[in-house]
């Protein structure tokens, strides 16, 4: 395996890994246990990039949109504060009166521990004890993270965790995807499938589920069929209809590389990019809005408020897992071109 040092935050090394198996080359830091590349071959077989990122640790400290993170630990928003076990837990808020991926308190924002002896060429595997601070979520939580190349082309993320007290758990990797490569620009002509008959509408004010499930048919976010992205702003949660199944895949008739996601979670929220600000990325690229989109599996947003919906509250010593396997090959190419 190799390593790159990219500096310290608090004392501690920040390092830059990168993993091979096959054609396939992923590039982890374990700052925000934070993906930083991802390469395949595209259909004329040159290794391109879909990851969008930056080159150094100076660029995700001073990111706003958690490029590749694993955010948490509750990932996506809580409105307002949190009540467990009869105790409010006053949160620190960082857009509005909703707290946004644990704001400051996000696992993004942390560096864990390497753990070499487990990690080898193909895998790497990280831990963190995420602490309880004012302001935050109750409990401390030890984190475990694993990345993996499996067979050809997939890469799996595992991340479990166990916390002293009830808390909530609920984590998510904020990857953004350019099939085109991370450097191409918009991703509107790219094609999506979400396998969900349901979304949560959001509120207008908040940008939190209403608590109504609606089907998804008959609508602008109906992608039970391949199609294109298109120009509608997409940040909604969609409720999955058989986790541990293909939840969402993607395809770019450019470089004809063609992405599925897999997890265990019971949603998913699909972003795509609309508030990237215009920045510098890796390699030179300029980034902007709609550059990249997000498959983010997680709870519902605002869960914990929400009637009908899985909540993501575990007691003490309660045992969480999270999973999130890509799989990258051309096979949506190869049938398109025999059709």
């Amino acid at each position: 395996m190799e390593k790159e040092y990219w500096g310290s935050v608090d004392g501690k090394d920040v390092w830059c890994f990168t993993l091979r198996k096959d054609e396939m080359e992923v590039t982890v830091t374990n700052y925000g246990a934070t993906l930083v590349g991802i390469r395949v071959p595209d259909k004329e077989n040159r290794p391109l990039d879909v990851l969008l990122g930056y080159d150094s640790l100076d660029g995700y400290q001073k990111g706003t949109g958690s490029f590749g993170a694993v955010v948490g630990r509750c990932a996506n928003r809580i409105h307002g504060d949190v009540t467990l076990n009869g105790v409010t837990y006053p949160l620190t808020k960082n857009e509005g009166e909703n707290v946004l991926h644990c704001g400051a308190f996000s696992t993004a924002h942390q560096v864990w521990e390497v753990d070499e002896e487990q990690s080898d060429a193909t895998c790497l595997c990280m831990h963190l004890l995420d602490k309880q601070q004012a302001g935050g979520l109750p409990g401390n939580v030890a984190f475990t993270a694993r990345y993996a190349l499996l067979s050809k082309g997939t890469v799996a993320l595992t991340v479990e965790g166990v916390s002293d007290a009830m808390t909530i758990l609920n984590v998510t990797n904020h990857g953004y995807f350019n099939l085109a490569g991370h450097a191409s620009g918009k991703i509107t002509g790219q094609e999506v499938r979400i396998v969900a008959e349901n979304y949560t509408p959001p509120r207008a004010d908040t940008n939190t589920p209403t608590g109504e499930i609606r089907p998804v048919n008959d609508s602008v976010f109906d992608f039970r069929a391949m199609r294109k992205i298109g120009d509608t702003i997409y940040d909604h949660n969609y409720c999955l209809d058989e986790p541990e199944e293909l939840a969402a895949e993607a395809f770019c008739k450019e470089s004809g590389i063609h992405m599925s996601m897999r997890t265990n979670c019971p949603c998913m929220q699909f972003y795509t990019g609309n508030w990237i600000e215009e920045q510098d990325g890796k390699e030179g690229a300029k980034y902007g809005p709609l550059h990249g989109f997000c498959f983010e599996p997680q709870y519902a947003p605002d869960a914990v408020h929400l009637e009908g919906l899985a909540k993501p509250v575990f007691d003490k010593k309660e045992p969480y897992r999270f999973q999130m396997v890509l799989q990258f090959d051309k096979t949506l190419e190869k049938e398109k071109n025999n059709e």
